[in-house]
Order: structure tokens, then C-alpha cells, then sequence
């Protein structure tokens, strides 16, 4: 995908990729009445709100790797900082490693 991106000259040098899993699960062994294992995302604690995250391109610190949770509710506001707009309803921080 990132080949035929950079192999465009319209989006060469212009486009960030962002690649990330379903958001969150909870977790395997979960059996309360609130979540059920890792097969849905419903109960909104920590778990089911972290995840990985592989990010690319123009705007990206280029070889970075960091390795601590980040939650899904960071991302816009990280795409905030980087394309420069406010996200006033979101929650989450934006993640430094990517600026």
C-alpha cells in the first residue's frame, strides 16, 4: 500500500499513513455480565480502549519507535496537532512520540 502511495506522484511526500487494529478489546477472560471476552469492545475500560499503532509519511518523526500503551482516543487529537485543527470534543492527549 505505502509502494503504490509513494509511486503516485499526487500523494508522494504529501500522504500519512496511519494503520491500526480494531480499537481495543476486552479482555480473554472476561465473563462478566458487562463484556465478553475478547470477541467485543463494550465495556469502555482501559483494555478495550488500547492498542498498537503504526504511523508513516509526511508529518511522521521518521524511525521512531516507541513501546508504551496508547489508547484509540488519542488519535485525533494527535491528527489535530499535526493538520493543525482543535479538537475540542476529544478526550484523549495527543501522542508525543508523533509529533
Amino acid at each position: 500500500m505505502w509502494t503504490a502511495v509513494q509511486s503516485d506522484p499526487e500523494y508522494a511526500g504529501k500522504t500519512t499513513l496511519f494503520i491500526l487494529p480494531d480499537f481495543g478489546r476486552d479482555s480473554d477472560n472476561d465473563s462478566s455480565s458487562s463484556g465478553n471476552g475478547f470477541q467485543h469492545h463494550r465495556r469502555g475500560d482501559t483494555l478495550s480502549r488500547t492498542t498498537w499503532m503504526m504511523a508513516m509519511g509526511a508529518g511522521v518523526r521518521e524511525g521512531v519507535v516507541f513501546d508504551r500503551l496508547v489508547a484509540s482516543i488519542d488519535l485525533v487529537p494527535t491528527l489535530g496537532s499535526m493538520l493543525g485543527f482543535s479538537p475540542t470534543l476529544a478526550q484523549g492527549k495527543p501522542i508525543p512520540e508523533l509529533l
